[in-house]
């Protein structure tokens, strides 16, 4: 049978392919999960990065803590926070000032110093003869011509640092990001001693705060009634911090109690000779805002002291200067002031503060090592730093 041919419409012979595209909305989301996740992949960077440095710093502490029992085993007690030798400069008869003119009465090199030969420093350690001041070893030979036989280090630039100048690794944090020498001098640390709650020193009669050390301390094992590990060694701290110092206040102004807020501190300091924005910078100084902290204030707690027109000290609610503070009310050791005698005692809020997020890591005086969160109860945390305050302390603290 003939079947005709059937010649279909071109419209029906071909179907078009339908081709869509991607709306606006589509985009936009896909551009939002791209964007989430990549947040939280340099979270988890961060993360990472500031555990890998946490983790680092607390091998500093770790080998601190070390060097701190090797001290203690090799000479039969702990090192004192501030070694000095005392003379009198404004003293025509004084031998020491004579052969040292120009020179602070009291100076005290620090508890860094006394731990390089335990932590593998002898290159610095073996150029100390501790029967000279502290700040032969500190200024330039550009200062003081006469001292050009003092040891100096020349520097890749060809330029040449004193001692003080010098960086030991062990005392410099891997998340500080001033980790530079200052005035061609000093450098800066990281990590500190505990030197009490809040009573520092006092120079009249030699007594010494409640910490782990003190200037001139000879403290034993014996000293350590709550436990060596119970008791806080060496703290992380943030170097260039501004702080006050010199008020020059007396015990009965500023009593036995520490103060709780940073209110009452303001209170307290009320005009200091000096403000610095330069804390924790100079390893080689024993003096206790260099070289210490206290436990007034729970770890990273904001101490926003401002400066007002007076002169005065004040609690910057506004947060403007953005002053983060800490205080001394006078260096150890600085017994005259343009040749009149000053004995005021050393007294200090100088709090612990770290790079990373949560809390400081600490060292115990037993070499162990710990992160004490934010969050600790301030009791808790001035127990800690008391070498015999008889506190029961809580048994999460340390765990």
């Amino acid at each position: 049978m003939f079947v005709p041919a059937v010649s279909l419409p071109k419209s029906a012979a071909r179907v078009p392919t339908c081709r869509r595209g991607f709306t606006i909305v589509e985009i936009l989301v896909v551009i939002l999960i791209i964007g989430i996740l990549m947040a939280m992949l340099f979270a988890a960077v961060n993360s990472a990065r500031d555990s890998a440095r946490s983790l680092s710093s607390k091998n500093n502490l770790k080998q601190i803590g070390l060097a701190m029992q090797q001290f203690n085993a090799t000479n039969g007690y702990f090192p004192p926070s501030y070694l000095s030798r005392e003379y009198n400069p404004y003293d025509p008869t004084d031998s020491s000032a004579q052969a040292f003119p120009g020179y602070a009465h009291l100076e005290g090199y620090s508890i860094h110093i006394l731990l390089l030969p335990h932590l593998e420093q002898n290159l610095i350690s073996e150029e100390i003869d501790f029967t000279k001041p502290y700040n032969y070893y500190v200024q330039l030979a550009a200062d003081n011509p006469s001292g050009a036989d003092r040891p100096l280090f020349t520097l890749a630039d060809g330029s040449q640092i004193p001692l003080s100048a010098l960086r030991v690794p062990t005392y410099m944090s891997p998340g500080e990001p001033r980790d530079e020498i200052r005035q061609n001098k000093h450098h800066p640390i990281n990590y500190v001693v505990n030197v009490g709650t809040w009573f520092v020193w006092d120079p009249s009669t030699g007594e010494g705060g409640n910490g782990a050390a003190y200037p001139n301390s000879k403290l034993t094992g014996s000293s350590f009634v709550d436990g060596l590990g119970s008791t806080l060694a060496f703290a992380e701290v943030k170097a260039w911090n501004p702080y006050f110092r010199d008020s020059f206040k007396s015990h009965e102004e500023l009593g036995p109690i520490p103060p709780t807020t940073p209110e009452q501190l303001a209170g307290l300091i009320g005009t200091p000779n000096q403000y610095k924005a330069t804390a924790h910078t100079e390893w080689f100084n024993g003096h206790a805002h260099h070289a210490g902290f206290t436990t007034v204030f729970t770890p990273n707690t904001r101490v926003m002291i401002g400066d007002d027109a007076s002169g005065s000290a004040s609690v910057n609610t506004s947060n403007t200067g953005n002053l983060d503070v800490d205080w001394t009310n006078k260096q150890e050791g600085k017994n005259h002031f343009g040749g009149s005698p000053d004995y005021s005692p050393t007294y200090a809020a100088i709090t612990a503060r770290s790079h990373f997020p949560g809390g400081v890591n600490v060292s115990l005086m037993d070499g162990s090592v710990r992160k004490i969160a934010d969050s600790v109860n301030l009791g808790v945390w001035r127990a800690l730093s008391t070498r015999a305050g008889r506190e029961k302390l809580p048994n999460e603290t340390l765990k």
